[in-house]
């Protein structure tokens, strides 16, 4: 078993606990609800959401949004994706994704997102701009989705202790959290501060 790879038992017992926390600093301390949803990667996987507050939800997960507090026009979405291996008994965290919304009218549009897919191989183990770009991709990133074609580049925000970060679990789940710490100091004050931004 690898380091990134825990019994599933984890999922059910912890695993929504801590994500729960590690979002509070976007909504000031408050719990931001998370539930397993159906969907992603066929039956091999499980998702684990945050909760949409919309008064009408969608049944699709990408599309549930929370609002910040201190910054209304900014919203939120995270949610995770467990690969289930060896008949379900094994988990491997395949995606954590946390995207941030800005209202613009009655419109929410993308304004930037904080990923980690730790699992990320080259299709082509060849192709050297594949190689970095799932290095990259493994831990937590950032793209700024409104930045005309660079929104979809990859900045590595622990590129230079990319082996810390995914040593386990907890030290990947770690970094997420900083990360989110640093989206709220960083991002969402500004918006704070300037509601019309």
């Amino acid at each position: 078993m690898d380091q990134l790879t825990r019994l599933s038992s984890y999922l059910y017992e912890d695993r929504k606990d801590l994500v729960q926390e590690m979002l509070r600093p976007l909504v000031d301390g408050e719990t931001v609800h998370c539930q397993f949803v159906p969907g992603a990667l066929g039956n091999n996987s499980k998702v684990i959401s945050s909760q949409s507050r919309l008064a009408k939800r969608s049944d699709d997960y990408h599309d549930w949004r929370f609002p910040i507090k201190v910054a209304p026009r900014v919203w939120f979405h995270y949610f995770e994706i467990w690969m289930l291996t060896n008949n379900g008994r094994h988990c491997s965290l395949n995606r954590a994704y946390l995207h941030l919304y800005i209202r613009k009218d009655r419109d929410l549009g993308p304004l930037l997102c904080v990923h980690s897919d730790p699992l990320e191989q080259p299709a082509d183990p060849e192709n050297e701009k594949l190689r970095w770009q799932c290095e990259f991709k493994r831990g937590p990133h950032l793209h700024v989705s409104t930045a005309g074609d660079l929104a979809h580049c990859h900045f590595p925000l622990n590129y230079g202790h990319l082996g810390s970060v995914l040593s386990s679990i907890e030290d990947l789940t770690k970094a997420m959290a900083d990360a989110i710490q640093i989206v709220r100091r960083e991002v969402v004050e500004v918006y704070a501060a300037s509601p019309r931004k």
